[in-house]
């Protein structure tokens, strides 16, 4: 799945989420997504939870499993991207 098609389908799937393009975040990181809503939350968690033991928001986990491509990466305690899996 295409970046923009990605960020589409987290988007739909978790608005918190806030996914947009990784140079939003930083003009020089090219083609990742940056969930700039990581540390939102609704009742089912965080989108971003690093201390959790289940660590993203089930929305996420769901798309990160879902075989779409994408792996996620910490930046920090507070901010997760996700980039394109290499084979």
């Amino acid at each position: 799945m295409n970046r923009q098609e990605m960020i589409d389908r987290i988007n739909a799937a978790l608005p918190i989420a806030k996914a947009v393009p990784s140079e939003v975040f930083d003009p020089n990181m090219e083609g990742a997504i940056w969930l700039r809503g990581s540390e939102m939350c609704d009742a089912q968690g965080m989108v971003f939870d690093c201390e959790s033991e289940s660590e993203y928001h089930p929305a996420i986990r769901d798309l990160i499993e879902g075989g779409y491509g994408w792996l996620p990466e910490p930046y920090d305690a507070g901010t997760l991207l996700l980039y394109p899996e290499v084979f």
